[in-house]
């Protein structure tokens, strides 16, 4: 998606465009004093943000949280992290189980429903987890 994004627009319009949305699934940050357009950058939407412009090599502006030596805020971000749940997801391959406890439309083939999750995982294995 970020690479038609990128096809449609040009690289700078498509990174200023891409930076400014918002995929962090975590508030809490006003509570430590932060911007609101501040992300986190470990809940799995801001992974998968980050994935996503790494792989369309398009550039990532995005205000990511940076705890600059708050202990506080270096916790929360700790708390709410799937960096490790994701490691050990993606150090696996993906099976034929895992497609099954999918709810895969019978319009879609299976083999089409790999492809694309694997794409995915290929896409996040790319970032520096």
């Amino acid at each position: 998606m970020f690479s038609e994004v990128r096809d449609l627009l040009g690289d700078e319009a498509a990174s200023e465009y891409l930076s400014a949305t918002t995929s962090c699934s975590h508030t809490g940050a006003k509570t430590y004093g932060i911007s609101r357009r501040a992300q986190c950058g470990v809940c799995f939407g801001c992974l998968l943000r980050k994935a996503s412009f790494i792989a369309s090599g398009v550039t990532d502006r995005t205000e990511y949280i940076d705890p600059n030596g708050d202990e506080r805020v270096a916790n929360w971000l700790k708390s709410k992290s799937v960096e490790a749940a994701m490691r050990d997801f993606l150090s696996t391959e993906l099976r034929e189980e895992d497609l099954a406890t999918m709810r895969i439309p019978n319009t879609i083939r299976l083999a089409d429903a790999a492809a694309l999750c694997n794409r995915a995982m290929d896409e996040l294995r790319g970032l520096s987890l």
